[in-house]
């Protein structure tokens, strides 16, 4: 089968196919995904594994949500139309890699041609096969990169290259060719630069082909290797070698004498003055505080410098992001290796752009007369030096007279590289842009209770940040446990921004940290600097943002300032509803005549993005792009809308997002649900703010409408925090009020659902009774019988099985056949009951009835959580490799589904698979993995199951005392455990009191009854 892509990692990463080259990734990290995946593409790769690889010390959420994006971001590199998706890069499950048969790479030919020639005997097959090995390795593997594996990687093949060397070396001097034994001793020593015998065997071959000059000049410079690297002499050999080619050009030399070995002489200046050309010079801005951060950038922008043939490189991002400090280092690092000439040329004050070439000639003193051709000038100027670089700084302003002066500079004066700083990009085809996004910001958490965890927080560069910042006003500050969860706020609310952090840390002489979080409510007033030595559009937020703002057209101003009415992400299609079309889009009766509306929406918004106002951010690869704008700039746009635009927009907006996603009347399939869940969840934010907007107008139905889409992703991940809050805000609301009964006992459903959460179960109950009398007062058949089978769920979690099992029945006789999502939760109900009971065999019947109809009214796989329980049943009759059937089958569908839930809950049973087995290690491991996503779904009772079966582990390893505490943090549980759980948690209670005694046992015992559920979490969570 033919190679679709050749993929090149050796001298550079590029990736090649028919007519096209790609050598720029979106990020560092989708270039070393590529690579990885590339250099072991024989093998299946665990996504976890992976993750963890890119991303170390990183939380697993993050993990997960980094790698998905980096894979959609590959994916559009090496799948584009028309190649189908997963054709290259193949996803399936937790597993990835390359397609093997359509990707080949430089390193496995290489790899290839070697092993080949190990297995020839014969020097003629030989012979060619390590030519062509050499001449496959274009450079060392990955330059620019030093990961752990990279450098691994790198060293093997530098030690595969330098064996291919050799022997091609040995071979050359058996059949007498000193020319080819010269080419491969010089590849040799580019590698191993010290080795005096690789010099030795130089020297004679330039003997050998009547080259003295050669051989004495290679002595030399071995002596000056020796001599500045290892403090020694060459060996005799050598200076015999060197006194043969001495007398060879001149008989009447003498010998050279030895000198001692003396200590390696301080390097004043660089290699390249002892040849007499100028010294380097670097004219730089000093920076005294400390660089946070940013590595990855640093990296990338020093790979277009020094591996890649990029004259020009834009470093883009919005204001404050720290763009001028991340190109200073960036000057900095070049400048320390004493090999180039770096000039940072200050344009915040420059006010024409054609006058660039001035500000230019005068930091470098250029030479030449004013009406000389300002490109032959600058060439002048920098005659005799190589490697120069131009940064030139806050370009934005400028740009649009500044950018064809710059891109004369890249076309015609190859002796410079470029390095712009700016907010918006100069739009040309030698532009290579790096975006500058905030620094990464810590998840929110609770307060660290080790060292462990502080440390983790230390190395945040957000918070190392702040940190830094702080202490040049207070010496003594510290990261401690007790202020820890208020500085991550800060950095979260800060969004990372450096320029915001500096601000925010200047509060430090007068707040605490837990006070500067209150004064953030408002900060783009509490953000203001008293520094004398900053630029007046860094003495406040507000005054970075408006740098950016004036710049921009009335027109875009506007269509910027009806942004703000948007939270987090937002769609193209949701802008043009809601800020577009009635505001921007020509007035035209004939919509035929119209341009393409939605184009020009888009285009703006581009525009915004071109002038870093807006970013972009890819999702899932099942979700289209998003745009957001970071919440200080949606505070300030929101600053230029007046009240009654306010207000139009939000109605607007709330309009738009009640008929998102739009409803169907008929079942969808898989695909269809995933892409519906993914799209709800990517608008989260949208739909939280435009259930404010309709609590503050009290129109509470609007507000139930969009709950209730919401409660549609609540299966995966349950109800949050802001959802809980409204739904019971509304609930006390609506005491009094007259609205649409169906709404009023959806909302009393998505109440009793809170509460179940919560593990407040006889609240559910009663809620679920109220939503009951509303339906059957007006006569709400299908609404009866929904309410029926909430009540009988909140009965099961009760442990009012009779209950639970005559609603359900009740339900089954009352509704139609056609009904089906109320028969599959009626079944679901009675085979709980069963279960609940002990009666295994019924409950297995049951489950696999609901299976059946969830099946149909699916049009495919069944709900996850009626296939878990029918796993569970097998587990608890014996039947293991059918329960590890059934859960790979519901792992699959939880995986394409994104249900974090569902995926905990399988990783719980698989665990208990495991302990059945007795494979304890897996049990423990799998164990851990389950309850990290539980901790992550929010489901009180769900998490103390998960911490039940640990615990039961934790018994058979003989972790007694946790063991005990654990089980008595599970009481939670009560009622609702089923009678197999019973049987488990008696016979575990009875070991650790022969263990334990009794006095140890009821001390553990009390610890874990005074436990919360999250301290059992951070307990169990110590076994892995």
């Amino acid at each position: 089968m033919a190679k679709v892509w050749q993929i090149e990692m050796l001298g550079a990463l590029r990736v090649t196919g028919q007519d096209v080259s790609i050598d720029r990734f979106r990020t560092r990290r989708v270039a070393l995904l590529l690579a990885y995946l590339a250099c072991y593409r024989n093998r299946v790769h665990f996504r976890d594994e992976v993750g963890e690889l890119l991303w170390p010390e990183t939380d697993p959420v993050a993990i997960g949500r980094n790698l998905r994006q980096a894979l959609t971001s590959l994916r559009h590199v090496v799948e584009p139309p028309p190649l189908p998706p997963g054709s290259i890069l193949q996803v399936q499950q937790a597993r990835l890699r390359l397609n093997p048969e359509l990707v080949s790479t430089d390193v496995g030919e290489f790899e290839q041609s070697i092993s080949e020639a190990r297995r020839k005997g014969d020097a003629p097959e030989r012979i060619p096969l390590l030519r062509r090995a050499i001449d496959l390795y274009k450079g060392e593997f990955l330059p620019g990169y030093s990961e752990d594996w990279v450098t691994q990687e790198r060293l093997r093949l530098d030690d595969l290259y330098v064996y291919s060397l050799r022997k091609l070396i040995d071979h050359c001097k058996q059949t007498k060719n000193p020319e080819e034994s010269v080419y491969y001793l010089r590849l040799a020593l580019e590698k191993e630069r010290l080795n005096e015998e690789l010099h030795v065997c130089l020297m004679e071959e330039y003997l050998a082909s009547g080259r003295p000059a050669s051989a004495i000049q290679q002595f030399e410079d071995l002596r000056r290797q020796l001599e500045d690297h290892l403090g020694e002499e060459p060996g005799q050999a050598a200076f015999d070698l060197y006194e043969k080619a001495q007398r060879t050009t001149d008989p009447s030399v003498q010998t050279p004498t030895r000198r001692a070995a003396p200590n390696p002489p301080p390097r004043l200046q660089p290699e390249i003055e002892e040849e007499g050309a100028p010294a380097p010079t670097v004219r730089l801005p000093v920076h005294l505080t400390r660089f946070c951060g940013r590595q990855e950038e640093v990296a990338y922008t020093l790979d277009h410098l020094l591996y890649r043939d990029v004259r020009l490189t834009t470093l883009l991002g919005p204001a404050g992001t720290g763009k001028t400090r991340l190109a200073a280092e960036v000057g900095r690092r070049l400048a320390e290796t004493g090999e180039w000439n770096v000039w940072f040329v200050p344009l915040a004050d420059v006010s024409d752009g054609s006058t660039v070439m001035d500000a230019i000639f005068e930091l470098l003193k250029a030479r030449g007369a004013g009406n000389q051709d300002p490109l032959d000038r600058l060439r002048n100027t920098l005659h005799g030096r190589q490697n120069n670089l131009l940064i030139l700084d806050n370009l934005e302003h400028i740009v649009e007279d500044a950018a064809p002066v710059i891109d004369r500079i890249a076309q015609k004066v190859p002796e410079v590289r470029l390095l712009v700083t700016s907010r918006q990009s100069l739009r040309l085809s030698v532009e290579h842009q790096i975006p500058v996004p905030p620094l990464p910001v810590p998840p929110s958490i609770s307060a660290p209770e080790d060292l462990t965890e502080l440390a983790r927080l230390a190395e945040c560069p957000s918070v190392q940040l702040f940190v830094d910042r702080c202490q040049a006003i207070r010496p003594d500050f510290q990261l401690t446990t007790h202020n820890s969860r208020a500085i991550a706020a800060i950095c979260g609310k800060l969004e990372g921004v450096p320029l915001a952090i500096e601000l925010a840390a200047g509060l430090s002489g007068s707040f605490p940290p837990s006070q500067m979080v209150y004064h953030l409510q408002k900060r783009l007033t509490a953000l203001t600097s008293r520094r004398r030595d900053l630029p007046a559009r860094h003495r406040s937020l507000r005054a970075a943002i408006d740098y950016s703002y004036e710049t921009l057209p009335a027109a875009l101003q506007r269509f910027f300032a009806s942004l703000s009415v948007f939270r987090g992400g937002f769609k193209v299609e949701a802008a043009y509803e809601v800020c577009f079309r009635d505001r921007f889009e020509p007035a035209c009766e004939d919509a035929s005549m119209r341009t393409v509306p939605l184009d020009d929406c888009l285009n703006l918004l581009i525009e915004l993005q071109e002038r870093s106002l807006l970013r972009t951010e890819e999702a899932d690869e099942e979700c289209e792009l998003s745009f957001r704008m970071l919440e200080s700039f949606r505070e300030y746009a929101e600053e230029h809308l007046s009240e009654a635009e306010h207000h139009d927009l939000c109605a607007q907006h709330g309009e738009f997002y009640r008929r998102q996603p739009p409803k169907t009347t008929f079942a969808l399939s898989a695909e269809e649900r995933t892409k519906r869940h993914l799209w709800i969840e990517s608008e989260y934010e949208n739909y939280i703010a435009a259930i404010d907007f309709y609590f503050r107008e009290q129109a509470f139905e609007p507000c139930i409408e969009l709950l209730e889409i919401l409660a549609t992703t609540w299966a995966s991940r349950g109800p949050r925090g802001a959802e809980r809050s409204y739904i019971r805000r509304i609930a006390n609301r609506l005491e009094g009020e007259t609205i649409d009964p169906a709404r009023h006992i959806l909302l009393l459903r998505m109440l009793g659902t809170t509460h179940i959460r919560s593990l407040e179960y006889a609240a559910a109950h009663q809620i679920c009774i109220k939503a009951l009398a509303i339906a059957e007062r007006h006569a709400l058949s299908d609404q009866i019988a929904v309410c029926h089978t909430a009540i009988a769920t909140c009965a099961g979690y009760l442990g009012n099985l009779d209950e639970c099992l005559v609603l359900s029945e009740k339900v089954l006789a009352t509704v139609p056949e056609e009904n089906l999502l109320q028969r599959e939760r009626a079944y679901l109900g009675i085979g709980a009951v069963h279960w609940g009971r002990g009666a295994l065999d019924e409950a297995n019947r049951a489950f696999q009835r609901a299976a059946d109809i969830s099946a149909k009214r699916l049009g495919g796989d069944p709900e996850a959580l009626i296939l878990s329980n029918l796993a569970r049943v097998s587990l608890d009759t014996g039947r293991l490799d059918e329960a590890m059937t059934r859960l790979g089958e519901t792992m699959r569908i939880c995986g394409r589904l994104h249900d974090d839930f569902g995926m905990a809950t399988c990783l719980s049973l698989v665990s208990r698979y495991h302990w059945l087995k007795r494979d304890l290690a897996a049990a423990v491991a799998t164990g851990f993995e389950a309850l990290t996503k539980f901790r992550q779904a929010d489901f009180s009772h769900y998490s103390l199951v998960g911490i039940f079966q640990q615990a039961l582990i934790l018994v058979d390893i003989e972790e007694w005392e946790v063991a005990a505490t654990l089980l008595a943090t599970t009481q939670g549980i009560g009622r609702a455990a089923r009678l197999p759980d019973e049987w488990d948690h008696a016979a575990a209670i009875g070991k650790i009191r022969l263990h334990l005694g009794a006095a140890e046992f009821e001390r553990a015992w009390a610890r874990g009854l005074a436990m919360d559920t999250e301290e059992a979490f951070r307990l169990a969570l110590r076994f892995k």
